[in-house]
């Protein structure tokens, strides 16, 4: 398996002039890598409709209309909400807070202090939190007849492809997930039009410039400021952040947001070193994210029993290295029973982790699976684990002791994390309380994490 940094070496060995990927006004380089690293085509068939001639295109929208149900509902609604200051796109991670109710993860704290904005959440679990589900209003709008413009625009999209196709760069299997990106691009760049210009925000927040390479293009053609919100890790392997430097003759139309706000100046002197933002795009707007400081009774009253005289090492686990996880808790259990160390291990589960991932260690006789918050589990936790997880970061803002567990598919990452001073490295065999976990001089956990400076948003 290609780790991150194997993957961006050869993507950067091969593509040398990204003006290949003009079109227009804008440049689809981020559409490219999106379509190379997320291999669409792995996912199944998919078909590239925009790429069928035009006569044909036409019709299957007309087709897709007619067998629709015509009534745009949702889309009817947007008129409720123009001209509202911001517009806040929410991935839809939820937590509950301390009333036990569920909230926005990252744009809690901007619900609160904001009341001109329009919410468009990509959940559909609680869609009471905001104003729109995204799926919502796409599935209302993914049908539209091609306005002129759009005509022009999939025909130059069209020769930008082919010009891909013939630069020889690139596999039949690349080009067929090339093609899907853009495909789904210009899929977005539709829908994304049609509601930006009922909405007519002023600025646009969300985390994430990549995957959005549509809804970018029409905030920039509408004239939207965009600001992205840091979402979590940012690394020299990261294949859509720090950018190589050969970028930069494109970097201005190449999708970007127009600024990006950073938990704190670690992150702000990391991005520094990547070409895709400028100095003056990067500001320090500090740790925003929703957190629970006062732990209901009863959460902590069973926290508190379910550690009793022991110490915890919580694990949180990722999505993507679940079999890694479970042999390395497999073994760790095994080893602190054996040497009769006074030690339980509290296991948290990615929040894209499938259900019943970890029912096998749950069993365990020293391991307890959570989905607790993990603002709770930290106050309650002696050191962490993790393999390349941002919670690795957030453990220093609790004082504790971290450990990157090395896997090989992701050494890269895993030893970025170490040579940033936030964690040690652990291997599959070797167990954390044996490791000293004290030298080293404390870390200033404000230069990961600042306090947030709410005044860069103006009601």
């Amino acid at each position: 398996m290609q780790t991150f940094s194997e993957f961006k070496e050869n993507f950067y060995s091969r593509v040398k002039d990204f003006s290949l990927f003009d079109c227009q006004d804008f440049n689809i380089l981020k559409v490219v890598l999106d379509g190379l690293k997320v291999n669409y085509a792995a996912r199944g068939r998919y078909k590239t409709y925009m790429f069928y001639n035009e006569l044909s295109y036409i019709l299957y929208l007309r087709l897709k209309r007619i067998l629709g149900k015509g009534e745009k509902t949702h889309f009817g609604r947007l008129k409720e909400f123009s001209d509202r200051k911001y517009l806040i796109i929410d991935p839809g991670r939820l937590k509950k807070n301390e009333n036990g109710n569920f909230v926005s993860s990252y744009f809690c704290n901007f619900y609160s202090r904001l009341n001109n904005y329009t919410s468009i959440s990509d959940t559909t679990d609680h869609p009471e939190l905001v104003n729109f589900v995204s799926a919502d209003l796409f599935n209302e709008l993914q049908f539209e007849p091609l306005s002129s413009d759009e005509r022009l625009l999939r025909k130059d999209l069209l020769k930008t492809f082919k010009n891909i196709e013939h630069s020889g760069i690139f596999n039949p299997d690349e080009l067929l997930n090339i093609k899907i990106s853009i495909d789904l691009c210009f899929r977005k760049y539709r829908e994304w039009t049609r509601i930006l210009k009922v909405l007519r925000p002023q600025q646009a927040f969300f985390v994430c410039h990549y995957h959005k390479e549509g809804a970018i293009l029409a905030m920039k053609r509408i004239g939207i400021k965009m600001t992205e919100l840091q979402h979590g890790l940012i690394a020299p392997e990261d294949i859509f952040y720090m950018f190589p430097s050969e970028i930069k003759p494109v970097r201005g139309k190449a999708l970007f947001a127009d600024e990006i706000w950073v938990y704190g100046e670690f992150w702000r002197q990391r991005l520094l070193q990547g070409a895709e933002y400028e100095a003056g795009q990067i500001k320090v707007f500090g740790y925003y994210l929703h957190e629970n400081n006062l732990i209901p009774e009863l959460t902590a009253s069973r926290l508190k029993d379910m550690k009793g005289e022991s110490r915890v090492i919580l694990i949180t686990t990722q999505d993507k290295h679940p079999q890694e996880i479970i042999d390395y808790i497999s073994f760790l259990s095994k080893d602190i029973l054996e040497k009769k160390y006074n030690y339980r291990i509290w296991v948290k589960p990615h929040p894209a982790e499938k259900k019943g991932t970890f029912n096998q260690i749950a069993q365990m006789k020293n391991v307890v699976v959570l989905e607790e918050n993990l603002d709770y589990l930290f106050k309650y936790s002696d050191m962490m684990i993790s393999i390349y997880s941002t919670t690795l970061y957030d453990a220093c803002r609790y004082n504790l002791p971290a450990f990157a567990l090395y896997i090989s598919s992701c050494a890269d990452y895993v030893n970025s994390i170490v040579d940033s001073g936030v964690a040690k490295l652990i291997y599959p065999d070797q167990n954390p309380i044996e490791i000293n976990e004290t030298s080293g001089k404390p870390l200033d956990s404000g230069f990961y994490f600042s306090n947030c400076d709410y005044s860069m948003i103006s009601v």
